[in-house]
């Protein structure tokens, strides 16, 4: 993986830096998605990964981050029910949408 992600200096006031583990898992997410569409196979499928969405799978995200499990599940829900990410839920993994990437990644800003 390689290139940048924009991360605003007001992150710091916002609600997910009051965790540390929280914080470090959302900057991850940011520089996981994709910053361009990309055709993958995965589990047996293929599937197109748009402009700021990932694949995501709860197991092994948690084992990537250090993160248990339940945690990473209570961090998931509390991002979608703030709207800070959309997920399309499928039996082993979720394709993630980050809310706002155009906004917040674009060349422009």
């Amino acid at each position: 993986m390689s290139g940048w992600i924009k991360l605003q200096r007001n992150i710091m006031d916002h609600w997910i830096a009051q965790d540390n583990e929280y914080l470090a898992v959302w900057i991850r997410m940011l520089a996981e998605a994709n910053f361009e569409p990309q055709t993958k196979m995965f589990n047996g499928h293929v599937l197109t990964v748009g402009r700021g969405q990932f694949i995501f799978g709860l197991d092994r995200y948690a084992e990537k981050t250090k993160v248990s499990v339940m945690r990473l599940r209570r961090l998931i829900d509390l991002l979608e029910k703030h709207q800070m990410i959309n997920r399309v839920k499928f039996p082993k993994y979720s394709l993630i949408s980050i809310v706002n990437y155009e906004k917040y990644q674009s060349d422009n800003r």
